[in-house]
């Protein structure tokens, strides 16, 4: 089948592809489409050296992506060169996250009286999906059923997986339902049946919002038809299923996988070791990492992450630390996640010198602090009532590029409530508003509770007023 079809949509596609092109056809159609095209394309390609077709794999260079445009733009190009540029540029567009061009590419090749087929149309889709545009995207979709082109798998899996990941999980069940009913149509139609990689995606957008029992529906229908999950259903399944806390269920998942003879990877043993983690279970932990090793599976820095972060929150740093320095013999470099779980926990034991040590070791290793890290310092600083440090903390912050957050200001906050320093957390509060920050209701419980009638109540309120106003 070609890339383009002389079949002519009805008047509404023709129009929705005009529609959906018109906010980048000023800037790609002018007089001198190529410089144009050069502007716009070096913004997202600049740093390249080639760019790769998402779908051929084929490489092409930027030069040669901007001759086919200027050579699609032209009356002397013979129709079949046309179109075959036009191939690769929608697909390399899309591919560069940038469906706009593409839709211009469609709007020249449409003027010289071609038409999109429904493999065009899938990678325009696919383009608006990446980009998070799932409001074009489905009305592009809508449209192309209105129309009556024949859908393919690829068409519906990418609908599918951009709705759910934008969390659009009841619509994308309903485009399975679409699906399955062309697929009873065709007599279970090899070519239409949904395969496990759509089937992945919807199970992932039904576990992130804890539907298990469409899940777990999901899963019998794919053996229903005959599609065999992969170590990818299972671990999406595990996964959401340790988050929620339901560890016993999660267990009873990993076991299917060995009956069903599907060998669970690292990402499936981090999954369960966190859920583990989480809920005390630490002779099951140690079991499931030595299970991990018999397999031949290496831990990888998540892995120890969870770990770490763990033994932390229960105050084990020592045993924490042992782990810190197996990640180097095993030749694991530890990450900001990493050193803030540590840092983490010898601020909550009080151990300052390590504390110091531990940034020392982590600036050494060239890891930066983030503002998660910097707000476990400024905390453990509170905390323990050095709240001149903290600020000087939070100086740094600002000095360094990064924006901190309302957790930042809680912190500072409460630490200057329980030193009587209200009128510094007033002024504090006058800062949070000037950068944009909103308080939240962990910050007005710290100032009801922390100021109460002895600091400047009335000033604080009438800030509070004004933000709720």
């Amino acid at each position: 089948m070609g890339w383009w079809s002389s079949r002519s949509p009805t008047l509404p596609l023709r129009l929705l592809l005009s529609y959906l092109s018109s906010s980048c056809s000023s800037k790609v159609t002018q007089s001198h489409p190529r410089a144009s095209t050069i502007e716009l394309f070096k913004n997202s390609a600049e740093d390249d050296d080639g760019c790769k077709s998402s779908s051929t794999g084929n490489s092409i260079s930027v030069e040669e992506a901007f001759r086919r445009y200027h050579l699609l733009t032209h009356e002397f190009l013979a129709n079949t060169d046309r179109y075959r540029y036009a191939k690769h540029l929608t697909q390399l567009f899309c591919g560069l996250k940038r469906p706009d061009l593409g839709f211009s590419v469609l709007e020249v090749i449409m003027k010289r009286g071609f038409d999109p087929n429904i493999v065009t149309l899938t990678t325009l889709l696919k383009g608006l999906c990446m980009v998070d545009k799932i409001a074009e995207a489905k009305e592009l979709f809508y449209r192309i059923l209105e129309e009556g082109y024949p859908c393919n798998e690829i068409t519906y899996e990418t609908i599918i997986n951009g709705l759910c990941k934008t969390g659009n999980t009841c619509e994308a069940l309903e485009c399975l339902r679409r699906w399955n009913s062309r697929v009873n149509v065709s007599l279970i139609n090899e070519a239409l049946k949904p395969n496990v990689v759509t089937f992945n995606s919807l199970i992932h957008g039904l576990s992130n919002s804890c539907q298990w029992e469409e899940a777990t529906g999901l899963l019998n229908k794919m053996f229903g038809l005959g599609v065999s999950p992969n170590v990818v259903t299972f671990s999406i399944l595990i996964d959401g299923l340790c988050k929620d806390g339901k560890t016993v269920e999660a267990y009873k998942l990993f076991e299917l996988m060995f009956q069903r003879g599907q060998k669970p990877d690292v990402i499936t043993f981090s999954s369960l070791i966190c859920g583990l983690c989480n809920s005390g279970q630490w002779e099951d932990v140690t079991g499931l990492l030595n299970k991990m090793l018999g397999l031949g599976l290496s831990p990888n820095a998540v892995t120890f992450n969870i770990l770490i972060d763990s033994l932390c929150k229960e105050g084990r740093t020592v045993e924490a630390y042992k782990l810190f320095e197996l990640m180097f013999q095993r030749g694991l470099k530890p990450d900001v996640v990493t050193f803030s779980s540590l840092i983490h926990g010898l601020c909550n034991s009080g151990q300052w010198e390590d504390v110091t040590g531990l940034l020392n070791k982590m600036l050494g290793l060239g890891v930066s602090p983030n503002v998660m890290t910097f707000n476990i310092l400024i905390d453990g600083l509170c905390k323990d009532g050095r709240t001149v440090e903290a600020h000087k903390l939070f100086e740094l912050i600002l000095q360094r590029g990064l924006k901190p957050d309302v957790v930042t200001f809680n912190s500072l906050i409460h630490g200057l409530c329980n030193s009587g320093q209200s009128e510094e957390a007033t002024r504090l509060l006058n800062k949070i508003l000037g950068l944009g920050i909103s308080p939240d209701i962990v910050t007005l419980s710290i100032l009801v509770f922390g100021v109460g009638n002895s600091g400047p109540w009335k000033e604080i309120t009438k800030m509070l007023n004004e933000l709720l106003d």
